[in-house]
């Protein structure tokens, strides 16, 4: 009897389980504002979000390691930026500089492509 009982609570648990994992990808696909990041073809959209944020996260302290160097800094990442519209210098170097902020922790082969409209 209590090889039943636990079948049929193993039944129940995986029917449970399933559900709540369909209601979390449907969730996901529902909003038009996300794209999934399917591989290296895919584009990926962030759009901005018009209500300011007083959040502040440093760097990680790999950034900070190479801003006391006198040498060149090499990072295991290229990040290219190909910007579209009217950007100001100001605007241009607060995004470089942001680049090269997530260069220092991301290591990968493939070139990071990003395209950004201001």
């Amino acid at each position: 009897m209590k090889f039943q009982q636990f079948k049929k609570f193993i039944v129940l648990m995986t029917t449970l389980l399933s559900l709540i994992l369909l209601q979390v990808v449907g969730f996901a696909d529902e909003d038009e504002n996300v794209t999934e990041y399917v591989g290296p073809t895919k584009a990926m959209q962030v759009y901005a979000n018009p209500v300011p944020n007083k959040q502040y996260t440093p760097p990680p302290a790999s950034f900070y390691q190479y801003q006391s160097l006198d040498t060149e800094r090499t990072t295991a990442t290229d990040i290219h930026v190909t910007y579209i519209g009217a950007w100001s210098n100001e605007a241009t170097s607060a995004f470089e500089y942001a680049a090269s902020i997530w260069e220092s922790p991301i290591a990968s082969s493939v070139p990071i492509k990003i395209q950004v409209e201001f």
